[in-house]
């Protein structure tokens, strides 16, 4: 499949000035200059490459990005694993104080949470039974789609429902959805590209795409509003691992590619 045309240092440098803060709050003082600070991050453990639990231990894509930026940030980070449409209300409530887990920067979250410069450009895909008589999107008509509540992965299989005339069905995570369409309950799932290839490749799951890539989004670490300085500490360390080739090895280690 194609990559993206940009790669991954115009991907993140040219968000870093883009990436909106909100106003400079007490509790954001702990981040300024280079003190060292702590932040809890909210995650999921069935996202391969970007984030999976392998062995008990948290691994992929961002887990090693983050870890990265928190060595050349002098940050640590302890992660909390949930579903992904708790997300977001775990920043809101204060729990978190960001989340990373292949959250694609849309309009409607950023009304919630703020987010850093870009971390990789996610496409979804619609995935079928290897053995599925659906070879374009038009033979969704009647069809059920799964898709992760919270995610933009059940958008998206609503959007399709519309379109095409079939219905959308939603679930708490990746795993649900793919069960769901291995049972014959839903004939079709939407996906991240990545992770439907990595899937596929390691024989985790036994689909064919069907189609390109069905949407094409910026995702990035998102981060609980009134953090300003939180931000700028974690855009600046991303910078860096930007420039010293740091993320563009990591992509091509876990996806193949650059994203």
């Amino acid at each position: 499949m194609k990559t993206l045309p940009r790669a991954a240092v115009t991907v993140l440098a040219a968000a870093l000035v883009a990436a909106p803060l909100a106003s400079c709050s007490s509790k954001s003082s702990n981040y300024s200059g280079n003190n060292k600070f702590t932040i809890k991050v909210g995650t999921i453990d069935d996202y391969p490459p970007a984030d999976f639990a392998l062995n008990g231990k948290l691994t992929g894509y961002e887990q090693e990005l983050l870890a990265a930026a928190a060595k050349v940030g002098n940050f640590t980070v302890t992660y909390q694993t949930m579903s992904f449409g708790a997300l977001l209300t775990g920043i809101q409530s204060k729990h978190l104080d960001a989340a990373m887990a292949g959250m694609d920067i849309t309009p409607e979250r950023q009304k919630a949470v703020n987010f850093t410069a870009p971390t990789f450009n996610d496409h979804l895909v619609l995935g079928v039974p290897v053995n599925s008589r659906i070879t374009s999107l038009a033979d969704l008509k009647g069809k059920r789609i799964a898709g992760t509540v919270g995610s933009v992965t059940y958008t998206q299989a609503q959007a399709l429902a519309k379109k095409y005339g079939g219905t959308a069905t939603g679930f708490q995570s990746t795993t649900a959805d793919y069960q769901d369409v291995q049972s014959g309950h839903s004939q079709a799932l939407v996906m991240n590209r990545i992770s439907m290839i990595y899937m596929i490749k390691q024989g985790k799951m036994k689909l064919r795409i069907v189609g390109g890539n069905l949407t094409t989004t910026p995702a990035a670490i998102a981060v609980a509003k009134g953090k300003p300085q939180l931000i700028q500490r974690l855009n600046a360390a991303l910078k860096e691992l930007n420039e010293n080739g740091t993320v563009k090895k990591l992509q091509i280690k876990w996806f193949g590619e650059v994203q």
